[in-house]
């Protein structure tokens, strides 16, 4: 009878403690939702996290946005060695390896109708700037003058020479020059719009390793060049990209749209271990405390 009164206090107080615990812990994710009867809400429903999810999720959010991966974190990570090196053996193994012409390429990346009109549209304006220049070079004048002095030097010393004169050989090259410039305002477009169109086509329709062994581009050098621009493009535009979004912000919808099951997965996942560590303990503690009751009474 004394051995069961000694045993019977701690053990109580362990059953007391573990199943305390227990529930305590439970409550952190249960009940899910707020049980009422009538208007009357029960005490302690919905559980804690579902109850304060979304301070929850501000809370992380903030966390990781502001402290374990600010703007600067994600610029060194951009811009680490291991980075550039991973990007730019990426970049450069599908130069060197991309079978695809550049054509192909495009046209999967952005539609074969998008690459029609982007391309008629580089035609257009490439063949208007080549217009532009041959105006602006006034290939009529040139021409003209070209001819003026061929023919006066092929006459000169003979006897055509009494016969075409200065004025003679003048009135030919203005009519040479005028003939020329109307010729090229009537058919210029028409001339070069084929021969842009079909440098574009055969630009194209080539690999982007091919383009590179045309112009005998030293590895090294293309090496350096992919890293630099990958450098400039980092340093120019992930502000820019970042400043479009925060990350504390994408970390707090996310917990947000999670559902209290997902989160007690997750959680559990991590502190499975801990948490019946504490539930055990809460049966140590209890065990311990009958054990001072029994002495003490």
């Amino acid at each position: 009878m004394d051995w069961v009164h000694l045993l019977a206090g701690p053990l109580i107080g362990a059953v007391i403690g573990y199943f305390t615990n227990y529930i305590a812990v439970k409550i952190l994710f249960h009940p899910r939702r707020a049980i009422k009867i009538g208007k009357w809400r029960l005490p302690f429903t919905p559980g804690i996290i579902p109850k304060r999810k979304a301070q929850l999720a501000h809370a992380v959010g903030q966390a990781v946005g502001t402290q374990l991966f600010t703007e600067n974190d994600v610029k060194k990570l951009l811009l680490s060695d291991e980075m550039k090196q991973s990007v730019t053996e990426s970049v450069l193994g599908s130069v060197g390896g991309e079978r695809r012409t550049l054509e192909a390429l495009l046209q999967s990346g952005m539609g074969a109708e998008s690459y029609d009109h982007c391309k008629t549209t580089l035609c257009q304006s490439l063949c208007e700037h080549l217009e532009s220049g041959i105006r602006e070079m006034d290939l009529g004048t040139v021409i003209a003058e070209q001819g003026r002095a061929a023919i006066k030097e092929k006459v000169s010393g003979t006897m055509l020479a009494m016969f075409v004169h200065d004025r003679t050989i003048a009135g030919l090259a203005e009519s040479v020059h005028s003939g020329i410039d109307r010729y090229l305002d009537e058919n210029m477009h028409e001339i070069l719009l084929p021969k842009v169109v079909a440098e574009i086509d055969g630009f194209a329709r080539k690999t982007a390793a091919e383009h590179c062994q045309a112009v005998s581009v030293e590895p090294e050098l293309l090496h350096r060049v992919v890293e630099h621009g990958y450098e400039s493009v980092v340093t120019a535009k992930v502000d820019q990209v970042l400043g479009t979004f925060h990350i504390s912000d994408v970390v707090e919808q996310k917990i947000n749209e999670m559902d209290v099951e997902e989160i007690e997965t997750l959680i559990l996942s991590v502190m499975k271990h801990e948490l019946r560590t504490i539930i055990n303990l809460g049966a140590l503690i209890g065990f311990v405390i009958g054990i001072i009751n029994v002495f003490v009474g």
